[in-house]
């Protein structure tokens, strides 16, 4: 929270009042102890929910559809520990981002109850966003499972994943390849 009254305190009365502290007057930001009260009786999914909206209607390329056709899309998908944060069994929080590459916002996150879960919640949080018809979907060696390449191929989207030893059997099949031949479509 000290962070929150720190950014403010450097900010000009204009982002202030746009942020309706009443004047744009420094003086008249709430307490660090308001806003923490304030921030946790917030529902964290439905925040969440918004502001994934938010991001994914407002990170659009402008440019997009001038020159023909619209960029790639990218997402990149990643498991994280939020550092001292807890939630309200002061438990560890732990999140599963959806990040979009460029113009590098996160347009979807999803909590997860415990890190070691995190393929369960792959799904979840690419649902959240609306359309993922043609992205390349990276995510590291755990989400090296068949139901997320189907899930992604269900959306019309593409996966790049590693495989490494957790994938013994597919490792073994890719390693048994001549990688020196090559096929033209």
């Amino acid at each position: 929270m000290r962070g929150v009254i720190r950014w403010a305190n450097g900010q000009g009365a204009g982002v202030l009042a746009a942020l309706e502290v009443p004047g744009g007057d420094l003086a008249r930001l709430p307490a660090a102890t308001t806003l923490t009260r304030t921030l946790a009786r917030i529902d964290a999914a439905a925040l969440d929910a918004a502001v994934g909206a938010f991001v994914q209607a407002h990170a659009a390329d402008p440019r997009a559809g001038i020159a023909g056709d619209p960029p790639l899309l990218q997402l990149a998908a990643d498991g994280k520990t939020v550092r001292g944060a807890r939630d309200a069994d002061a438990l560890q929080l732990h999140l599963l981002g959806v990040h979009q590459v460029d113009p590098g916002v996160m347009p979807a996150q999803r909590e997860m109850r415990h890190k070691p879960h995190e393929t369960v919640h792959y799904t979840a949080a690419l649902d959240l966003i609306a359309d993922i018809t043609g992205p390349i979907v990276t995510a590291d060696a755990l989400h090296t499972v068949a139901d997320h390449a189907r899930y992604l191929h269900r959306r019309g989207a593409f996966g790049l994943f590693p495989v490494r030893e957790n994938r013994a059997a597919l490792l073994a099949r890719l390693d048994a390849l001549n990688w020196d031949e090559t096929t033209n479509p």
